[in-house]
């Protein structure tokens, strides 16, 4: 089977990511739930992706209200 499109799925690059996100935030999306512990992810490995995550793609979607999310442009 083919792997989806980069960002597709919660898989690609951090600039993927941000462009697949976008979408969502655009459509007036505020949250989202990735599944990291599936298959046979090792826990570093998982660790590791979520560090990435928080520090590359996160920023631009974090909000400057208590319990919201804003994309900046």
């Amino acid at each position: 089977m083919p792997m989806p499109p980069g960002g597709s799925a919660g898989i690609g690059t951090p600039d993927e990511m941000r462009t697949h996100l976008r979408k969502f935030a655009d459509a007036g999306v505020d949250q989202v739930a990735f599944i990291q512990q599936g298959g046979r992810n090792r826990h570093e490995h998982i660790c590791e992706a979520l560090d990435l995550f928080a520090r590359e793609v996160m920023p631009e979607f974090r909000s400057t209200k208590p319990g919201g999310w804003r994309a900046e442009r």
